[in-house]
């Protein structure tokens, strides 16, 4: 987030015919002040990032998003012991979808405008990435493409003012050739989130 200073002008003036004299004035001061700093995590943090929620309730997709460490993945493996089901992975030759898995929550103070980036040095404006993760055990020739968007928005950039949120879906499609990738799919297992103040 964009931050902003504010400079504070302290002191009084007394005014002397048409003139104006400082009374407050300075070469230098020095002053030593504590500073409270903390690193939250994701779901802590004042650009919340956790599973996709209802009125403080976790809706069931949520599953697939989980907080490991402070941050926050997407897991869609067997290894996810959070899943209810005993599934391990997508169906091949097929397209899954799933809704509402992770959500993101303005809890700063100005507001932001959201966008999902393939890495920090992409530039562009939307919310929707297509990607290729790079460890996925697909039988054959299958070739695995995530496309993850905002819920119900499209493409465009979401903006949200503080306390507002906005939630992300999940489109697995498993075709049998690479020759199907999208040409905006990026090989990675790794998405930026970036909110960026309107002000």
């Amino acid at each position: 987030m964009k931050r902003r200073t504010v400079i504070l002008g302290l002191g009084t003036t007394a005014a002397v015919g048409s003139s104006a004299i400082g009374t407050g004035a300075f070469s230098s001061v020095e002053a030593a002040r504590d500073v409270a700093v903390n690193v939250a995590d994701d779901s802590d943090a004042f650009l919340q990032i956790q599973g996709a929620t209802n009125d403080g309730d976790e809706l069931p997709n949520a599953q697939y998003a989980r907080e490991r460490n402070g941050i926050l993945e997407l897991d869609f493996t067997g290894d996810n012991e959070e899943i209810a089901g005993e599934g391990e992975g997508f169906n091949p030759r097929a397209d899954t979808g799933i809704s509402q898995v992770f959500e993101v929550r303005n809890q700063g103070t100005q507001q932001v405008e959201v966008a999902l980036r393939t890495s920090e040095q992409d530039d562009t404006d939307t919310n929707g990435v297509v990607l290729v993760p790079s460890d996925v055990d697909a039988p054959g020739d299958q070739n695995l493409l995530l496309t993850i968007t905002a819920h119900g928005v499209g493409l465009d950039p979401v903006v949200l003012d503080p306390g507002e949120k906005q939630q992300f879906s999940v489109t697995a499609t498993v075709r049998e050739s690479v020759t199907d990738e999208p040409d905006e799919a990026i090989d990675t297992d790794e998405i930026t989130i970036q909110a960026e103040a309107t002000e």
